[in-house]
Order: C-alpha cells, then sequence, then structure tokens
C-alpha cells in the first residue's frame, strides 16, 4: 500500500486506477504509470470469484489500454 501511495506522491497527475466495482465493492483494479512516451500497466488484481459474472481481466485490461491510449503514448508495457 505504502508504494502505491508514494508512487502518486512522486507521479502527481501520472498514476491512473482503473477500477471496477459491484455492490459497491472493488472487484478489480489496475494501476498504471504514464512517464513520457512510456505508459506502464504496473499492477492489477480482482477477486477470482466474481469471474463468473463478468469477464473482469478482458474488461479491466480493456479500460486500462483505453486510457493508455488517450494518453497519447508511444509505448505502452503491459508488464509480465
Amino acid at each position: 500500500l505504502r508504494f502505491f501511495q508514494e508512487l502518486v506522491r512522486h507521479f502527481p497527475r501520472q498514476v491512473s486506477l482503473t477500477v471496477i466495482l459491484k455492490d459497491n465493492r472493488v472487484i478489480a483494479f489496475n494501476w498504471g504509470l504514464h512517464d513520457g512516451p512510456m505508459f506502464y500497466f504496473l499492477f492489477c488484481g480482482m477477486d477470482y470469484a466474481a469471474q463468473d459474472d463478468a469477464d473482469l481481466y478482458f474488461n479491466l485490461m480493456f479500460h486500462q489500454l483505453d486510457y493508455a491510449l488517450r494518453c497519447g503514448p508511444a509505448w505502452i508495457s503491459f508488464g509480465q
């Protein structure tokens, strides 16, 4: 938690957080970082039990990628 708090402090307006909610509960999230010509997908997580209701991973990555493309980077790194 502290890593992501510090990330936001050190890179203001460059960090993104994509969240999928169900019944006011976070069931999937993805952190991203836009730094100059690069956009990095940093860390994601999801409630695998909620996977039956929706294709969480696809929707999470789709929305994060949409945001990343709108930032206009030359390169997008999906990480591992």
